[in-house]
């Protein structure tokens, strides 16, 4: 209920995204909040600066499957990685994902059924692919 991680993955699944922490982020913003020395209290502010701009950006982009946040975006290096579906799409017209998949060869959607594309929200390089099995 308290849980400020959980608040916010609740969040975010109303969107129909996956909100994720890796371990490594959560130390990082643990040990941020006691160099500014504003213990729990601050744990709202320090989440809310990492993920204001993708809680904003999210409603209007299509086929995200989950957000990841990583140390480098905790430091503010980077957005959080932005994990897109090849299956879903709040809209039935042609995504950015469609136009972005097709050119580089990967096939069409029927090819790949089972796999997610991740792209770095920072500079939308293409990442590699991920299982959803």
């Amino acid at each position: 209920k308290t849980s400020l991680i959980k608040q916010y993955q609740e969040l975010f699944k109303l969107e129909g995204a996956k909100l994720s922490f890796k371990d490594s982020a959560l130390k990082e913003i643990a040990a941020k909040a006691i160099t500014k020395k504003t213990g729990a209290r601050g744990l709202r502010s320090i989440l809310e600066s990492i993920l204001l701009k993708t809680m904003y950006e999210l409603p209007s982009q299509n086929n995200v499957e989950e957000i990841i946040v990583d140390p480098s975006a905790v430091k503010g290096q980077s957005k959080p990685i932005t994990v897109y579906s090849l299956r879903k799409s709040k809209f039935n017209s042609t995504s950015f994902l469609s136009s972005f998949v097709f050119p580089i060869g990967l096939g069409n959607r029927t090819s790949i059924p089972n796999r997610s594309l991740v792209t770095s929200s920072e500079t939308g390089a293409f990442l590699g692919m991920k299982s959803l099995v």
